[in-house]
């Protein structure tokens, strides 16, 4: 069962010096999407796309870049010193040396340096040799994997902490509205007072209708049960395994869809204080939710 994880990671192996002393990296990061990159010491398609197609195996988003390069000294890895391009380079800077009027002979290590005097023999099995390089890329990608896993618990950890804010808010914001149609009764009165004066004679079934429109008007039960439903989707999300990002993005803008709604109808200053710290909590999730595959 793959387990939540993060898009950031890496991971190394080398490969069988006996085939190709080469060292392979993985890198990870964070992707809308996944994006394989791949980038061999020398061009070749079919073991890019085997490459290619052994991290879209295992892994769901992020950018994954992908590097091989060979050991230096390595058993397994032939250099061929190209002879007739060292010849012309050496003639070339020959002749530069004495346009320039520069001081000889032409040192051995600058014909050396020049590009494709030196160069990687092909392999002569390259079967196994793209077999090896595949088998150090698996197991590069195992520990990428669980450097993912390992962060991935902490940004679940996280996460939970945030959610327990929401919902003690949550439950702050209950234990205030229900005081709400009384606050309105009291509210409603006094305003009436002051445009009728005290003395007035107020219809106590006229009041009592206002404060129930009123109060069916600022009634947030509807928003509550639904932000708790989503709350548990999150809780689902994190208890289970595989990519969760893109649908704790989602979960978290229909949690904000209704805590914004809450923060509207509510009159009462405590309660909209709560609703301000379960919009922070919101959006430290959603931060959160962009780290996650």
């Amino acid at each position: 069962m793959k387990r939540v994880q993060s898009m950031t990671g890496y991971g190394r192996a080398a490969v069988d010096p006996q085939v190709g002393g080469f060292r392979v990296e993985l890198r990870s990061v964070n992707g809308r999407h996944l994006d394989v990159r791949v980038n061999l010491p020398r061009s070749d398609a079919e073991l890019e796309i085997r490459l290619v197609r052994l991290v879209r195996e295992r892994l769901e988003r992020g950018r994954v870049e992908v590097t091989v390069t060979e050991q230096p000294g390595a058993e397994g890895l032939r250099v061929r010193a190209n002879l007739d391009l060292a010849a012309a380079t050496l003639a070339a800077l020959e002749h530069l040396r004495q346009r320039l009027g520069l001081p000889g002979p032409i040192p051995l290590e600058l014909i050396a340096a020049q590009r494709g005097v030196l160069e990687l023999a092909e392999p002569s099995d390259p079967a196994r040799l793209r077999a090896a390089v595949e088998r150090g890329v698996a197991d590069a990608l195992a520990a990428l994997e669980e450097g993912r896993v390992e962060e991935g618990r902490a940004l679940t950890a996280d996460l939970r902490g945030h959610l327990r804010v929401l919902r003690g808010s949550l439950l702050r914001v209950r234990e205030l509205s229900a005081a709400a149609p009384e606050a309105l009764r009291r509210k409603l009165l006094a305003r009436l007072e002051d445009l009728l004066g005290s003395d007035a004679r107020l219809d106590p079934a006229r009041l009592a209708g206002e404060v129930a429109l009123l109060a069916a008007r600022a009634d947030i039960h509807e928003e509550m049960a639904r932000a708790e439903s989503h709350f548990h989707r999150v809780d689902a999300l994190l208890e289970g395994a595989g990519p969760v990002g893109r649908k704790l993005d989602f979960l978290c803008q229909e949690i904000g869809r209704e805590v914004n709604t809450m923060g509207a109808k509510l009159d009462d200053s405590a309660a909209i204080d709560e609703v301000l710290i379960m919009k922070s909590a919101v959006e430290r999730i959603r931060e959160q939710a962009q780290n996650l595959e």
